[in-house]
């Protein structure tokens, strides 16, 4: 599950149609996100390539970021 990280006032329509053809690599749509904890993921790019995903039935792919640790700040 990707948690989106714009806020839902910066969607604008027109820009669905735009990420169908340009967020494509050979064919496929994709994004990428930020492993965040659990089954969360942040989705740092390809937010209009993933509605014209949902939107179109069409697979959407993301190159997942996969923090190597973490760190606590208070041990």
């Amino acid at each position: 599950m990707a948690i989106p990280t714009e806020k839902p006032s910066s969607y604008d329509p027109s820009l669905i149609k735009k990420a169908s053809v340009k967020g494509t690599r050979n064919g496929d749509l994709f994004g990428i996100s930020l492993h965040f904890s659990g089954l969360y993921s942040l989705l740092l790019k390809g937010h209009y390539a993933a509605c014209a995903a949902a939107i179109e039935n069409r697979p959407f792919y993301t190159v997942q970021i996969q923090p190597l640790k973490t760190r606590r700040l208070n041990p």
